[in-house]
């Protein structure tokens, strides 16, 4: 599992800085546990696994 930060949230996605991938990984709200999405704000720590896509890496499991 990977740990990153809130950098971006648009609507039903947003993407999170992390630091031990060096990427900014795309995140979308039917892939965010637990804490609500409404609750979430710019520099909330977040805890995630990695997928690829077409576009390149996206969060999945991830949590607060």
């Amino acid at each position: 599992a990977f740990e990153g930060t809130i950098r971006t949230l648009k609507g039903d996605y947003g993407f999170v800085d992390c630091a031990s991938l060096g990427a900014v990984i795309f995140l979308t709200r039917s892939e965010m546990k637990g804490e609500p999405w409404t609750h979430l704000r710019l520099g909330d720590s977040v805890k995630f696994k990695v997928a690829f896509s077409y576009r390149g890496p996206c969060c999945i499991d991830a949590a607060t």
